[in-house]
């Protein structure tokens, strides 16, 4: 069962008249939001009427006044003025006054492929709302409508929500989905139509109040009504838990089994999450690589476990985006399980932080503990430890062949390797650090590999780090990518290794090469060290007295400094 039962409906009977109210008074008179819309959209005389561009990642469009529908409400005599133009730009009113059926409106409505403003559906006699034809050759009409939104509301006849599953609604640059409610049509059946058309796409959708909702409102949680959500099995609107005094009646939740939407828990008496333990899905909404939080548990300082056994998939609707998650400031044992760790990374999950250890007791999964390459053991697909190959070593590479995984940092120092080839497995690392105020340690390290060529590590396909790269790195970037599990700096040192090491690049740094934009965020790093020469780096691993000279005159320098027995100055 999807929708809150009845009791549950009455008890918050008061919340929903407030809900009401406050919708009401935040929904713009249509003459006031149709200007509000012209002033954003419109941008110059000297752009061809009701075309469309991009401006500094805004989209920005130039009305022509013959497409501009001035009229308050749709009815018989004002629907004479509708534009017989593609574009149109209007706010679309249809309510107890509008004396037309559905298909006479389609009729009129028929050019039209993209709607610039909005439209509300109010206290109207419609059965259906069958307004819009789908151009040939095309998925639906589109509806720019952050500056407004779409409202269906107190239609005491409408069963049908018609071809409003066709158009395509969509909000800002950013991402953010516009205003979309579906409210009191006491007779629809929405539970019909949740997965139908564009339906499937929209992760803020309001829809509540009518005969059958897509499930029970995550977004309005409150303490002392938790349990009422025992028979739910659907959150819509995500799953917003903020500023609970106790964790007692969570286990309301326990019958969930999907959230669409952000999940955001803060401030939360908590230990675990395990009172969402039949949940199996995270249904989301991102498109490349805008940094949208799509879990965020933030601020719960009893947290010491993550604990959600039965989550399975994260169910991106675009065809790629990044999947961001927040874990930050928890209880400073917090930790994960080698088993979490494995899911973060293959469901392709980055971090804006996550303030995390390893657990201890993580040895539920065959692993292999690094100790140093010569005891370490045959086809190993998961090492725990740091990853060291220095000199000697090569003659081991073979037992990596079969790694998959690699849960600490790697270190390959002072061999006669060319090439990395004996890595080509190696799909996911993700390094913690030793602790929560452990010092910070390159997540990669190649150091005086004097034949080491090519360093690709082209089949990573997720990086978890727990810092984030520093802004500097990223001046001349259009984004910055942060991947990152924030304790220790995404950092990849290359220096002095042999100067062709990314010559077949061209000399840019890189050790994981793609131009996927989505899989380049997950694996960005922050190159340093000689073989990727920016300023200010000493590029020698060695401190001689030749060496020395080339010591950089800066303020704050970068480099690994070795002094051994080699090192023939007096400090």
């Amino acid at each position: 069962m999807h929708s809150l039962p009845s009791v549950f409906t009455m008890k918050l009977f008061h919340f929903f008249i407030f809900s009401f109210i406050f919708y009401s008074s935040a929904i713009l008179d249509p003459p006031d939001a149709l200007q509000k819309v012209l002033y954003s959209y419109e941008y110059g005389n000297h752009l061809p009427f009701n075309s469309k561009l991009f401006f500094n990642s805004k989209l920005l469009f130039y009305a022509d006044p013959k497409c501009v529908f001035n009229y308050t409400q749709i009815n018989s005599k004002t629907i004479q003025f509708f534009p017989k133009c593609d574009m149109v730009f209007g706010i679309l009113v249809f309510n107890e006054n509008t004396d037309l059926t559905s298909a006479e409106i389609k009729k009129s409505l028929k050019t039209m492929s993209v709607l610039v403003g909005g439209m509300i559906v109010e206290n109207s006699n419609f059965t259906d709302l069958s307004f819009f034809t789908v151009p040939e050759g095309d998925y639906g009409i589109s509806i720019y409508c952050e500056m407004y939104g779409v409202y269906i509301l107190n239609n005491k006849n409408l069963i049908n929500p018609g071809s409003l599953s066709d158009a395509f609604m969509i909000g800002n640059e950013k991402g953010n989905e516009c205003d979309f409610w579906i409210e009191n049509n006491t007779r629809l059946d929405m539970d019909k139509y949740c997965d139908t058309g564009y339906f499937y796409y929209y992760m803020e959708m309001t829809i509540r109040g009518n005969l059958q909702d897509c499930g029970c409102p995550g977004n309005q949680i409150f303490e002392h009504y938790i349990d009422e959500y025992q028979n739910c099995s659907v959150l819509t609107n995500g799953l917003y838990l903020n500023y609970f005094y106790t964790s007692f009646s969570l286990h309301g939740l326990s019958n969930i089994q999907l959230v669409k939407g952000k999940i955001n828990i803060q401030k939360i008496p908590i230990q675990n999450l395990s009172f969402l333990k039949n949940l199996t899905t995270l249904k989301i909404r991102n498109l490349g690589i805008r940094e949208k939080i799509v879990f965020n548990i933030q601020d719960n300082l009893k947290l010491t476990r993550f604990e959600m056994p039965s989550l399975e998939t994260i169910e991106n609707v675009e065809d790629a985006g990044i999947r961001l998650f927040n874990f930050e400031n928890l209880h400073p044992e917090f930790c994960l399980t080698i088993r979490e760790l494995i899911w973060f990374l293959e469901q392709e999950v980055s971090f804006l932080n996550l303030h995390a250890t390893i657990c201890n007791d993580s040895m539920e999964i065959e692993l292999c503990h690094f100790e140093s390459m010569s005891k370490l053991a045959e086809n190993c697909n998961i090492i725990l430890g740091d990853l060291f190959i220095g000199s000697g070593d090569e003659t081991y590479i073979n037992k990596l062949e079969a790694v998959n995984y690699l849960f600490g940092s790697l270190i390959i120092r002072g061999t006669n390797l060319e090439n990395l080839n004996f890595l080509s497995n190696l799909k996911y690392i993700a390094y913690l650090g030793s602790g929560v105020d452990s010092d910070p340690k390159p997540v990669i390290q190649l150091l005086s590999n004097k034949n080491l060529r090519n360093a690709e590590l082209n089949g990573v396909s997720n990086v978890l780090v727990s810092s984030a790269p520093s802004d500097s790195f990223f001046e001349n970037s259009l984004s910055k990518p942060m991947n990152i599990i924030r304790k220790t700096p995404r950092t990849a040192v290359i220096q002095d290794n042999h100067p062709d090491i990314f010559q077949h690049l061209n000399g840019s740094c890189n050790l994981i090469n793609t131009e996927d934009e989505v899989l380049k965020y997950r694996t960005a790093l922050n190159y340093i060290g000689g073989n990727c020469d920016p300023l200010c780096v000493f590029k020698h691993s060695e401190v001689t007295s030749k060496t020395i000279k080339s010591f950089p005159n800066c303020s704050m320098a970068y480099g690994i400094s070795v002094f051994n027995q080699k090192t023939d100055l007096k400090f």
